[in-house]
């Protein structure tokens, strides 16, 4: 049977700006449904961050779309949401984020997909407080026991075939598809460091 990408995308707001998670799930059974898919995220994804996230950060709705077999259109997924952060320390500037590696498996190579090995994925979480802040060091316990409940949560979201994984649109030539050509799943997550939105420098995981 073939297997079903779906990107999901975590539309957030935070001091008037919009943040963005974009993640990719995977049912290799072919039949999974992704409006279960964002019922899950919203019931056990984004309850697992939120606790250290300040209330000026929104999850506030989710766009979904198929992305392999076939490539469809966007949608739009709003119930239960907004959810807000409920960190209530003071606020970090909003370039702050908690950086995470996700730590992949094997390539899984679907029709014309290119063979080299995906070796590379992370998230940055926006709606950091400052009590959370200390010089270059990793972010306390309370952060990392949550990052490592939301990963726990996302990792496999719930009561689909749904799995969390990275995935690559290029095809054999590397050029970019309008569907998903090849995929890994992400088996693991690194400790949360400090890292910014808007940088692209390898950060996630270090202590400095």
């Amino acid at each position: 049977m073939t297997a079903k990408v779906v990107q999901l995308v975590d539309v957030q707001s935070l001091f008037g700006q919009e943040v963005l998670n974009v993640f990719h799930f995977v049912d290799p059974t072919g039949v999974g449904d992704p409006l279960v898919l964002c019922s899950d995220y919203v019931a056990h994804v984004i309850p697992a961050i939120k606790s250290v996230q300040n209330p000026n950060l929104s999850h506030t709705a989710l766009r979904y779309r198929e992305v392999y077999p076939t490539a469809a259109l966007t949608a739009t997924y709003t119930t239960g949401l907004p959810i807000v952060g409920t960190d209530g320390a003071t606020p970090t500037d909003s370039a702050t984020a908690y950086s995470v590696q996700l730590l992949l498996g094997a390539t899984v190579v679907l029709q014309g997909g290119f063979t080299g090995h995906l070796k590379r994925s992370g998230v940055r979480f926006a709606g950091c407080t400052t009590d959370q802040m200390s010089g270059n060091s990793l972010p306390p316990s309370g952060v990392q026991t949550a990052v490592a409940a939301w990963f726990t949560a996302i990792q496999n979201p719930g009561t689909d075939a749904f799995l969390l994984c990275v995935a690559s649109y290029l095809d054999g030539a590397r050029v970019r598809q309008p569907e998903v050509q090849s995929y890994a799943l992400i088996t693991g997550a690194s400790p949360a460091s400090f890292s910014t939105q808007n940088t692209r420098k390898v950060l996630r995981g270090r202590t400095s």
